[in-house]
């Protein structure tokens, strides 16, 4: 709660100033700290609000990052054919600008979606992939978290943790903490 009204006047202060990048992104700051709240109708609505605004400046980073968290909204409710339009537009910005933290968050909700699909090969061979592109442990952490939503996830949940408890003890975020807590479940 004390975050949203740091980004409210975030938000507040870059409209004062005309400073559209600033708005696009606390307006997604916002989507994503509705989207922990599960809150996710307002979630929804201020990433729309994010998109419109990065479309409007021809943000595509931006665009592409709320387009990835307007998806993982939509797969949370269980919009699975949104979830999958989302996904393929941002899968195309995230390959024009072949940013690599765009493109690993892009993959990661493609396996997402795949799991909720029960399409789990399709799961293996992107896991494996970024496993192979992305070595650093946070990211590590991030694909066995997904890979543990498997039938063949114990193994990864275990990773998942030890890597997550490491990280959280060097910098305890949010995401970290939430995941540990999950993984203990």
């Amino acid at each position: 709660d004390k975050a949203i009204g740091y980004m409210q006047r975030n938000l507040a202060i870059s409209e004062e100033l005309g400073y559209q990048k600033g708005v696009a992104k606390a307006l997604n700051t916002l989507g994503d700290i509705y989207f922990y709240k599960k809150e996710y109708a307002t979630s929804l609505d201020y990433y729309d609000r994010s998109i419109e605004v990065t479309k409007s400046i021809g943000n595509k980073l931006v665009l592409g990052f709320s387009l990835v968290e307007k998806g993982k909204v939509l797969l949370a409710t269980g919009n699975l054919p949104e979830t999958s339009r989302h996904l393929q537009e941002s899968l195309g910005i995230a390959n024009e600008l072949q940013q690599p933290d765009l493109l690993m968050e892009v993959k990661l909700l493609s396996a997402r979606l795949a799991i909720e699909k029960g399409e789990t090969a399709g799961v293996e061979a992107i896991l494996t992939e970024l496993l192979v592109q992305y070595p650093a442990r946070s990211d590590r952490a991030a694909i066995h978290y997904e890979w543990s939503k498997t039938e063949t996830g114990s193994a990864h949940r275990n990773e998942a943790l030890a890597l997550y408890k490491a990280l959280y003890q060097e910098t305890p975020v949010f995401v970290f903490k939430q995941r540990i807590a999950e993984l203990e479940r």
